[in-house]
């Protein structure tokens, strides 16, 4: 029969206890800075009402363009009857960040030697940056729709050994040179020149849709975006004090109770 003594079992129920607790604690998450931005809603047409439909359009464009940019945790909210709340958690106030969520969409198309538009954006389904680690050059590699990919196809055999040129809001951002007919329904713009950021915001724009609105941003502050301490704070509260009685229990027990273990 091995005895145990109160003191080593009192002291290995302390130790659980309190690995517990910090175990408790450690799962509070701590207050995050940020920063929140507000943007105004206007029409095209700035002699237009601001419709409810336009705002969730706004904000659905908005939340795109975010998470294109990388940040998943940000949260993009109506604000009254023609603005929306973004609030980006772990940056700073970054002027260059938030007028980028603003900006008119790119207007990406394809032309011929001869000035005939061949593809336009909405033949375009997703765009996305791309690196090659190799080089250590940057592009964006363009995913196409059914329709694009055959309209794409044509345009190569049309132009073979020919240039296409690739504009964006009417600067032409790459001139290449077609050597075979490209009917697999995507295509790489590579250039030496061009950065990560560049990259990231080629593809964010293409793919952020049509936004046939204006957004002006009016208000920029710093925040501290506190947690939630609703239910989900109760309930860890309440699993902590599950485990932790019978333990207070039996260490009372303890104190006062000697205690063999066959």
């Amino acid at each position: 029969m091995l005895v145990i003594s109160k003191r080593a079992l009192a002291f290995t129920l302390i130790v659980m206890i309190a690995c517990l607790w910090q175990s408790a604690l450690g799962s509070v998450e701590a207050p995050r800075h940020g920063v929140r931005a507000i943007y105004r809603i206007s029409q095209m047409d700035e002699s237009e009402p601001v419709s409810l439909s336009l705002v969730r359009t706004a904000v659905s464009v908005v939340e795109n363009r975010l998470r294109d940019m990388g940040f998943s945790y940000a949260t993009v909210t109506e604000q009254g009857r023609d603005c929306i709340r973004v609030e980006i958690p772990d940056i700073q106030a970054d002027d260059e960040i938030l007028d980028r969520i603003c900006a008119p969409q790119a207007c990406l198309e394809i032309k011929d030697e001869m000035g005939n538009v061949l593809l336009v954006g909405k033949d375009i389904q997703k765009a996305s940056p791309m690196h090659w680690p190799e080089t250590d050059t940057y592009g964006v590699f363009f995913d196409l729709t059914p329709e694009g990919s055959d309209l794409f196809a044509e345009a190569t055999a049309a132009n073979l050994y020919r240039v296409l040129l690739i504009e964006l809001s009417g600067e032409v951002i790459s001139a290449p040179r077609v050597n075979s007919v490209i009917d697999f329904g995507s295509f790489i713009i590579e250039n030496r020149d061009m950065t990560m950021e560049e990259a990231i915001n080629l593809a964010m724009l293409v793919n952020s849709g049509s936004m046939s609105l204006n957004l002006e941003r009016i208000d920029t502050e710093a925040i501290i975006i506190t947690p939630d301490m609703g239910a989900a704070s109760a309930l860890t509260a309440a699993d902590l004090l599950y485990q932790l009685l019978p333990l207070a229990i039996q260490l009372t027990l303890f104190l006062f109770v000697d205690a063999f273990i066959l």
